[in-house]
């Protein structure tokens, strides 16, 4: 698995998942490998460019919570151990834990609070109550409890035994194996025929001179 989306932080994220919750579940690289296992989320800084760049909030939102970050860096950084949290729980809960649920129920009501139905142009839309730290947070907490309780039966995770990345299966026959197949199963295919290529040689009668 590698990502996909280059970014002017130098980080690279993938936006392979079919939906922006599990996105971000995915801000891990090699999550089943303790070798090889990356946190793409080093500091708030890039929780809000990836945000950005999944659509979780817009270019202007970005650039508001930035300039609240660089002036409170410690709100910043309990901001991102909360959306980090929420990450995890995710994580464990949609491949079918049940004791980080709390975490997500926390989380939903705290984003509840942040923002309320309003009529614009005769539609009812949510707005936040304000833009701030918590705010891309509480917009992913308000968007996992429907993906729980609509789609847990869909949500996969890769083949591949150190990828960990989930997704949203909406394959016909709901049988996606990894998270992409040009990474993690070009790999694999790859991986496998080297193996057999292999063994054939291994075990190929010898051929006397």
């Amino acid at each position: 698995m590698s990502t996909d989306v280059a970014t002017d932080t130098g980080e690279r994220f993938g936006f392979i998942a079919g939906d922006p919750a599990l996105d971000f579940v995915n801000t891990v690289d090699w999550r089943l490998d303790e070798d090889r296992r990356t946190e793409l989320l080093r500091d708030y800084g890039d929780l809000v460019t990836w945000a950005e760049l999944a659509g979780v909030v817009s270019s202007a939102e970005a650039e508001q919570i930035r300039r609240e970050a660089t002036g409170d860096p410690v709100g910043a950084e309990a901001a991102l151990t909360d959306a980090i949290s929420l990450r995890e729980a995710l994580y464990e809960t949609a491949l079918g834990a049940r004791d980080r649920v709390e975490t997500i129920d926390d989380a939903y009501r705290t984003a509840q609070r942040c923002g309320h139905l309003t009529l614009e142009n005769d539609i009812w839309v949510w707005r936040d109550v304000c833009v701030d730290l918590s705010t891309i947070r509480c917009r992913l907490a308000r968007h996992v409890v429907p993906l729980l309780t609509s789609n847990a039966g869909r949500i996969g995770q890769c083949g591949d035994a150190a990828c960990g990345w989930v997704f949203l299966d909406t394959s016909p026959r709901h049988n996606r194996h990894w998270c992409s197949q040009a990474m993690c199963g070009e790999r694999n295919r790859s991986r496998r025929h080297y193996r057999k290529a292999r063994a054939a040689t291994v075990h190929a009668p010898r051929q006397d001179s």
